[in-house]
């Protein structure tokens, strides 16, 4: 194996997921002075699993349908799937698995990208279920606490030991009874 100097040094010149982001065009880190700056916790969450075979699921590939819910159409030139190209380029292991969900079922493919109802727990199942577990799950869907809630209760369990769960863009009610549940060190929600 190599020693931990080299592997240091090699990561040194790897590409920074805000670089990463910026060129995929994801709004995880845009450029923009009041955008997310998710880069940030990504770096430190996942610094451990970048070289590492992994499986990935991220509900909401963006959809640009100006009508429909929790879209990116106000992002100009913006495309479907741009966090996912990322993550592709982030997770530098040749087999990683990337998958995404989304309820605008024209930028699905059946393949890697899956129509799915995050408010339906069926849905998120029949889905879920024939890829197996992740070793990250990331819900950038609706971002209500009602479609979080649906699925951390329901993909929660496809989680593999040790598995990191984020969820996006959440206003938090912190008097929700359900908090204490979400609050596991393997759970990070933010804005």
């Amino acid at each position: 194996f190599p020693s931990h100097d080299r592997l240091a040094k090699k990561e040194k010149g790897e590409e920074s997921s805000k670089n990463i982001f910026l060129k995929h065009g994801t709004d995880k880190f845009n450029g923009d002075p009041n955008g997310h700056t998710y880069h940030k916790k990504y770096e430190e969450l996942f610094k451990g699993l970048r070289h590492q075979k992994i499986q990935l699921f991220e509900m909401g590939i963006g959809s640009v349908k100006p009508d429909g819910p929790s879209n990116m159409y106000v992002y100009p030139n913006y495309t479907p799937g741009a966090s996912h190209r990322a993550w592709r380029k982030y997770f530098t292991h040749p087999e990683t698995q990337i998958y995404g969900g989304d309820i605008d079922e024209t930028i699905c493919d059946g393949k890697q990208f899956f129509h799915t109802n995050q408010l339906d727990p069926s849905s998120l199942e029949k889905t879920l279920e024939p890829l197996g577990k992740f070793d990250i799950i990331i819900d950038d869907g609706l971002h209500t606490q009602e479609a979080a809630k649906i699925m951390f209760d329901t993909c929660y369990k496809y989680l593999k030991p040790g598995g990191i769960y984020v969820i996006e863009d959440l206003e938090v009610n912190w008097e929700h009874p359900d908090l204490e549940k979400w609050s596991s060190p393997n759970i990070v929600t933010g804005k």
